[in-house]
């Protein structure tokens, strides 16, 4: 199972990515801690406390892939193993003073949690959404000097 969302932004790629690296907390509702080791870029382990579907407070550890400043990064989860396995992606797309947002999430549903794998998906990609306006909001704030 595969889901993207977009959002074009009235900023360069590297104050988005910037925003991204820096915000991670503040921009998305559903992360409550996000630890990187040892340090932000390829081959990191991610450790992030959330609060996943009905509030439940969770905790998932995932690997990055993808390392490219300021356009793409990529992590996929580690632990836990069950009910999903995730992927996400988040691509940035340089376009005539603006830049595309992309974020692309695949779940795979480990054995007997088909339901569970979708229910996952749609929380994943609404609270990425949610990120995706607050990190509009944040880069407007940042252009008129609140």
């Amino acid at each position: 199972m595969q889901r993207s969302t977009s959002i074009v932004l009235e900023a360069p790629a590297q104050q988005i990515w910037d925003h991204l690296q820096t915000d991670a907390t503040t921009l998305d509702p559903a992360i409550l801690r996000f630890e990187v080791d040892p340090a932000p870029g390829l081959g990191a382990r991610n450790t992030i406390t959330f609060r996943g579907p009905f509030g439940l407070r969770l905790r998932a550890v995932s690997e990055v892939e993808a390392w490219e400043p300021p356009h793409r990064y990529a992590a996929r989860s580690i632990r836990p193993s069950w009910p999903i396995r995730s992927r996400a992606e988040d691509v940035l797309e340089e376009l005539e003073g603006t830049t595309r947002y992309t974020v692309t999430i695949s779940v795979r549903p480990r054995a007997g949690a088909g339901p569970l794998g979708r229910l996952c998906l749609r929380y994943m990609i609404s609270t990425r959404e949610q990120m995706m306006r607050r990190l509009e909001a944040a880069l407007d704030a940042a252009d008129h000097g609140s």
